[in-house]
């Protein structure tokens, strides 16, 4: 059953980060449209659904641990391990849709940053 979710969470992954290039761009002011986002994340979808999966896998196996380990309870033990987590994933995430963004949308094909 947890596969069938898992598939299904990559699946939709895919979908949100070809879309995905809007929201940096918004961020920083830029106009950038999902037609735009779709055709900038052409040949990528699907390592970008990768990259944001996988440290949600990692955040799923250590709440998994810590909830076998502590308990199903609603403590503050829980509870901050849990948000420390889920915050910096959140920074992870942040930072891979940001390189994303620079690397998709302004950095041409064999060019190299330094040059």
């Amino acid at each position: 059953v947890w596969i069938r979710g898992a598939l299904f969470y990559l699946f939709v992954s895919y979908f949100v980060m070809r879309f995905s290039m809007v929201l940096p761009a918004a961020a920083l002011g830029h106009s950038v449209s999902f037609a735009d986002s779709w055709a900038a994340t052409r040949g990528n979808g699907f390592i970008l659904a990768l990259a944001v999966c996988i440290p949600a896998g990692i955040a799923t196996l250590f709440y998994w641990g810590l909830y076998s380990v502590l308990g199903d309870s609603d403590t503050l033990l829980t509870a901050i391990p849990y948000v420390a987590v889920t915050l910096t994933l959140m920074v992870v995430d942040i930072a891979i849709l940001s390189v994303a963004y620079k690397y998709l949308m302004f950095v041409s094909p064999g060019e190299d940053e330094g040059h």
